[in-house]
């Protein structure tokens, strides 16, 4: 489906349906804190073969580039969707250069929901190639979130197919976490038990996560996007605390030992943790809720546990 042209990968169209996966076939250069591309000079540098399936880089701050081009071989425009199914990433930059004239396109979750060439709760780029005719694309992006670049390209028909199954799927999900908050709001208002409030606020925040996540709440804030990366994190925090209080609730109801003081410390230093998230940089707070919550998970799976059975151990002796 695609060859080797000189240093770049060039994607043939020769169908009217197309559904590709570009992931394998990107060329990439990443910048450096003190050196940075413009697409004036990106074309002189030397791109490195992407040679796996997928393109991750963890975290980091300088921006990456990329660069693929396509091949319409057939007698008619061809109009393509190119698919970037992650919503969490800051700022991408999509140039189509067509010999001297440079064509820019912006998405992100940075960039207004309202000013998208696509409004669309993901980064979605039209792509309209005249009848036997290459063009050369590069891709720039940056963001604080985890460098995560899934990317698919398109007919209108297979994009079609594929959104449709995807927002099947999500709204299917969506609909068994909103029964899930609606049955254990019923039980509250019969058991009246704390943990069980617990839970409802851990299941609220858990479904902000996802519509985080998924991209769709920018678009009831649509000029606000530092507010949406903001929220987004501020939900991952409240995850963690209403999560951590539910299982000290589940775990010890009514009881005040060591262990329930443990989860009350580490509950309290996640929320002083989240105060201080709402003036400290994006990438920084990104960072650090991704440690919170993996310390959140390690203590409530492997340490707590260990330390009970050590104790009962002790006591059985």
């Amino acid at each position: 489906l695609y060859s080797i042209c000189g240093m770049a990968a060039t994607i043939h169209i020769d169908q009217e349906k197309v559904s590709y996966d570009l992931a394998p076939s990107l060329e990439y250069i990443c910048e450096s804190e003190n050196h940075a591309y413009t697409i004036q000079t990106i074309s002189q540098q030397k791109f490195i073969q992407n040679n796996q399936r997928s393109i991750s880089f963890s975290y980091r701050q300088p921006a990456c580039w990329f660069r693929f081009s396509i091949n319409n071989r057939q007698q008619i425009e061809q109009l393509l969707f190119l698919s970037i199914p992650f919503a969490l990433l800051d700022h991408i930059d999509l140039f189509e250069v067509d010999h001297n004239h440079i064509t820019l396109s912006q998405a992100g979750d940075h960039h207004p929901y309202n000013q998208r060439q696509v409004l669309s709760n993901e980064p979605i780029f039209l792509l309209k190639i005249k009848a036997n005719t290459q063009l050369d694309y590069y891709l720039r992006v940056q963001t604080s979130s985890p460098f995560s670049l899934p990317i698919f390209l398109y007919s209108a028909d297979q994009f079609s197919i594929e959104n449709t199954y995807q927002q099947s799927v999500i709204g299917l999900f969506y609909g068994v976490t909103i029964g899930l908050l609606f049955y254990n709001i019923f039980l509250w208002l019969s058991t009246q038990e704390r943990r069980q409030v617990y839970y409802i606020v851990y299941l609220i925040f858990g479904l902000l996560y996802f519509l985080h996540l998924h991209g769709f709440l920018f678009r009831f804030w649509p000029s606000s996007p530092i507010f949406n990366n903001y929220s987004f994190y501020a939900s991952i925090n409240a995850v963690s605390i209403f999560g951590f209080l539910f299982v000290k609730e589940y775990l010890y109801s009514g009881e005040k030992n060591r262990f329930t003081a443990g989860y009350n410390i580490i509950a309290g230093l996640i929320t002083v943790q989240a105060l201080c998230s709402l003036v400290l940089p994006l990438f920084i707070v990104a960072k650090i809720a991704a440690l919170s919550t993996f310390f959140a998970v390690v203590f409530i799976l492997i340490f707590e546990p260990s330390i009970r059975s050590m104790i009962g151990t002790i006591v059985i002796r």
